[in-house]
């Protein structure tokens, strides 16, 4: 039975900017950050030869495990773009989207499209925008 979550995991392409990014610009608090001993990577997801640094980050009781894998190192494959299965995004609540874009753009977020009005239920009439950073680190910001 599950009790709750305990966190959500982003593999990045750089653990550097992605930790800079969500705790100078979006006010997280970094919690920990460091290698794990050679071997578990591999015993623990299967991956073959895998070294991985994780740092966590917090804001409220939102917790991000950012994760870079040292080996294999992919960090020049291709981002899935949203539509790709393996795809996943962070959905934060801002008080103001075209603000927090604009405090962002120094860490290189950029837009995938447009800020758009929410047509539907539950945040009908608020507005919504996909946002990714270069680190791979993409978000969904809510201005409800």
């Amino acid at each position: 039975m599950i009790k709750g979550m305990n966190h959500i995991g982003f593999t990045v392409r750089n653990l550097d900017t992605a930790v800079a990014f969500l705790t100078e610009c979006a006010g997280f608090t970094l919690l920990s950050r460091e290698g794990r001993p050679a071997g578990m990577a591999q015993r623990l997801t299967g991956v073959e030869g895998a070294q991985v640094e994780i740092a966590f980050v917090q804001h409220g009781t939102l917790r991000v495990e950012l994760l870079r894998f040292h080996a294999p190192d992919l960090a020049d494959h291709p981002l899935p773009t949203p539509a790709h299965p393996a795809a996943a995004h962070l959905a934060l609540d801002v008080e103001d989207i075209e603000a927090f874009m604009q405090r962002a753009a120094p860490y290189d977020l950029h837009l995938l499209g447009e800020i758009l009005t929410i047509p539907a239920l539950p945040n009908k009439g608020g507005k919504v925008a996909y946002a990714c950073h270069p680190s791979g680190l993409c978000l969904e910001l809510l201005h409800t």
